[in-house]
C-alpha cells in the first residue's frame, strides 16, 4: 500500500512539473514577457531621451542668450535677400530706361519682344549693335532696327522724336501682350514706321491684337 502511494505521489509531482514547464514555455506567454520587456526598455529610453533633450534645450537657450551677434546675423539672409530684390528691381528699371533691358533676360526670351524696348530707348549706336546682330533668333530684331535708322535719319523727323512719338506705345503695347512672338512684334515696329514716314507729325496707331 505504502509503495503505491509513493508511486501517485512521485506521478503527480512530474506531472505538475512537466505542466508548469508546458505553462512556462507556451508561446503566448513568453510573447508576453517579451512585449513587458520591450515596454520596459522603451519607457525607460523615453525617460533618458527626455532628460538629455531637456538638458540640451537649456544649454542651447542659454548659448544663444548668451551670444546676442548670432541671433542677429540668422536674420540676415532674409533682409540680404530682400536687398538683393530691391537692387535687382532697381537695375531693371534702370536698364530698361536706357534701352538695355533685353540685356537683363535669359536669351531664350531676348528676342521675342524685349528687343524693342531698345528701338524704342537706347542710342543709336545701341540700335546699330543690334541691326548688325546675325543670330537666327536675333534676324528680325536685326531688320526692323535697321529700318529704324533708315527712317530716324529721314528729313524732319530724327531718331529721338521717331521713338518718343511711334516707337515708346509699340514698346508699351508689346509689354501688354507679352506673349506676343517676333513676328507679330516685327509687324507692330513695321507698322509705326511707315506711319511715321506717311505722317511724321501723327501717332502710331494702336494695332490690334494678333
Amino acid at each position: 500500500m505504502g509503495e503505491v502511494n509513493t508511486v501517485d505521489r512521485s506521478t503527480s509531482s512530474s506531472s505538475l512539473l512537466t505542466e508548469h514547464r508546458l505553462r512556462a514555455h507556451h508561446p503566448i506567454r513568453s510573447t508576453n514577457r517579451a512585449l513587458r520587456c520591450a515596454l520596459r526598455w522603451l519607457a525607460t529610453l523615453a525617460r533618458v531621451a527626455g532628460r538629455w533633450a531637456k538638458t540640451l534645450g537649456a544649454r542651447a537657450l542659454h548659448w544663444l542668450q548668451s551670444e546676442p551677434d548670432l541671433l542677429a546675423s540668422s536674420r540676415r539672409p532674409r533682409k540680404a535677400r530682400s536687398t538683393r530684390h530691391e537692387r535687382r528691381l532697381v537695375a531693371d528699371c534702370e536698364a530698361f530706361l536706357a534701352g538695355r533691358y533685353p540685356r537683363r533676360l535669359p536669351r531664350r526670351r531676348r528676342w521675342d519682344w524685349a528687343w524693342v524696348n531698345t528701338l524704342a530707348r537706347a542710342s543709336r549706336a545701341e540700335i546699330e549693335d543690334l541691326a548688325r546682330t546675325r543670330t537666327t533668333r536675333g534676324r528680325a530684331a536685326a531688320f526692323a532696327a535697321a529700318e529704324v535708322l533708315a527712317t530716324g535719319d529721314r528729313p524732319g523727323l530724327g531718331l529721338e522724336r521717331l521713338q518718343a512719338r511711334f516707337l515708346v506705345p509699340v514698346e508699351v503695347e508689346c509689354m501688354s501682350s507679352r506673349s506676343l512672338s517676333a513676328a507679330a512684334t516685327t509687324h507692330r515696329v513695321l507698322r509705326a514706321l511707315r506711319t511715321a514716314r506717311a505722317h511724321p507729325d501723327s501717332a502710331a496707331p494702336r494695332v490690334a491684337d494678333e
